[in-house]
């Protein structure tokens, strides 16, 4: 159990052991939207009801195969879903980083007011 990584290409890469990739079916699910799915809630919830193992725990693939999801059947909605949240997370962290950089400023103003 752990992050969604979504790799944006076709070359090959090493796993870990306890990582599982996904070949997608592309007409019936786009790239996006699996990596949407994943991340939900929802999603994460049933698949920890699935998981096992100790302090690492996993999802195997047995398991993941039981895993259901409901699907827009357009691949068209679901490429406008994927590209919605991918913005979404594109403007988050735009403004995380601003945070940031503001955060800095105002230790700094802080820190000249009261040396």
């Amino acid at each position: 159990m752990g992050n969604v990584a979504q790799i944006p290409d076709n070359n090959k890469y090493i796993l870990s052991q306890r990582t599982i990739a996904f070949d997608v079916a592309s007409d019936k699910i786009t790239n996006d939207f699996l990596a949407v799915l994943l991340r939900s809630p929802k999603s994460f919830n049933e698949l920890s009801s699935l998981s096992s193992g100790g302090t690492a725990k996993g999802v195997s693939q047995r398991s993941l195969s039981q895993f259901k999801v409901t699907l827009p059947k357009s691949l068209q909605e679901q490429k406008k879903i994927g590209i919605f949240f991918k913005q979404l997370d594109k403007t988050i962290a735009l403004y995380q980083r601003k945070l940031e950089k503001l955060q800095e400023l105002k230790k700094g103003y802080l820190q000249k007011m009261f040396c």
